[in-house]
């Protein structure tokens, strides 16, 4: 498996992936020697902007797999967050995202299965097949939600921050979590926000315990604390 591989199997996932879900455009793509990456984005409103990052990558000597993830950027949330976050521009960082399978596996109520193996030599219909299963659970997400609407984007992306621990809602980067805090109190749910600043905060405090201290991460975990403290009083 070689850039020329990967990128043989970006062109194939693009194919498909429009054939499937013809409002979604193609953004950003990549590929390595060992892996390929491709953004399609749909807008819910003017400035509403919904991802499905796809990614391929090697899982074993002979197989390859998919994953993909949602992520959201909602400017009334980005705004929030900017309030918090002073030192750089985070208005186009995503402000809430989560993991397809994992998603669809929670609203299934089964456990969740290892993301799909792929033979090198597996035919492209069969390729196309898997795309479509992502697709189809993304419709399946979205229907639960109420449809593609902005009810129905928040009430998914409550739903997603309630569940953060079995859909792949990350712990970090801090201008992620900081976008999941303030996207549960931007849609009206401030005791959920407040609950995952405070889950936040045990997990800077762990993270403290085991990192090498150093001026840097001095440097970083004050700026942190200050960024906690300014949402803090914002959520109260």
């Amino acid at each position: 498996m070689d850039r020329k591989f990967w990128q043989a199997k970006l062109q194939l996932v693009k194919n498909a992936w429009r054939g499937y879900r013809r409002e979604e455009k193609a953004r950003h793509g990549r590929v390595t020697t060992q892996d390929f990456g491709v953004t399609f984005s749909r807008s819910l409103t003017d400035n509403i902007e919904v991802n499905s990052h796809v990614s391929g990558w090697q899982i074993d000597d002979s197989e390859w797999s998919l994953r993909v993830r949602i992520a959201i950027l909602d400017p009334r949330v980005a705004k929030l967050r900017s309030e918090v976050m002073t030192s750089f521009d985070s208005s186009n960082i995503m402000t809430l995202d989560f993991d397809v399978l994992a998603a669809a596996a929670a609203l299934d109520g089964c456990e969740l299965e290892p993301s799909p193996s792929i033979e090198p030599d597996a035919s492209d219909d069969h390729v196309r097949l898997v795309v479509k299963e992502f697709s189809d659970k993304i419709d399946q997400i979205w229907a639960f939600a109420g449809g593609f609407t902005i009810t129905g984007l928040e009430t998914l992306s409550i739903w997603a921050i309630r569940n953060r621990a079995v859909v792949g809602v990350p712990l970090g980067p801090p201008a992620g979590v900081f976008g999941d805090i303030c996207t549960a109190a931007v849609y009206g749910e401030r005791e959920l926000a407040r609950e995952f600043l405070w889950e936040y905060e045990i997990h800077l405090k762990k993270r403290r315990r085991v990192e090498v201290v150093n001026e840097p991460t001095r440097a970083i975990h004050e700026a942190l604390s200050k960024e906690v403290s300014k949402l803090r009083s914002l959520l109260s």
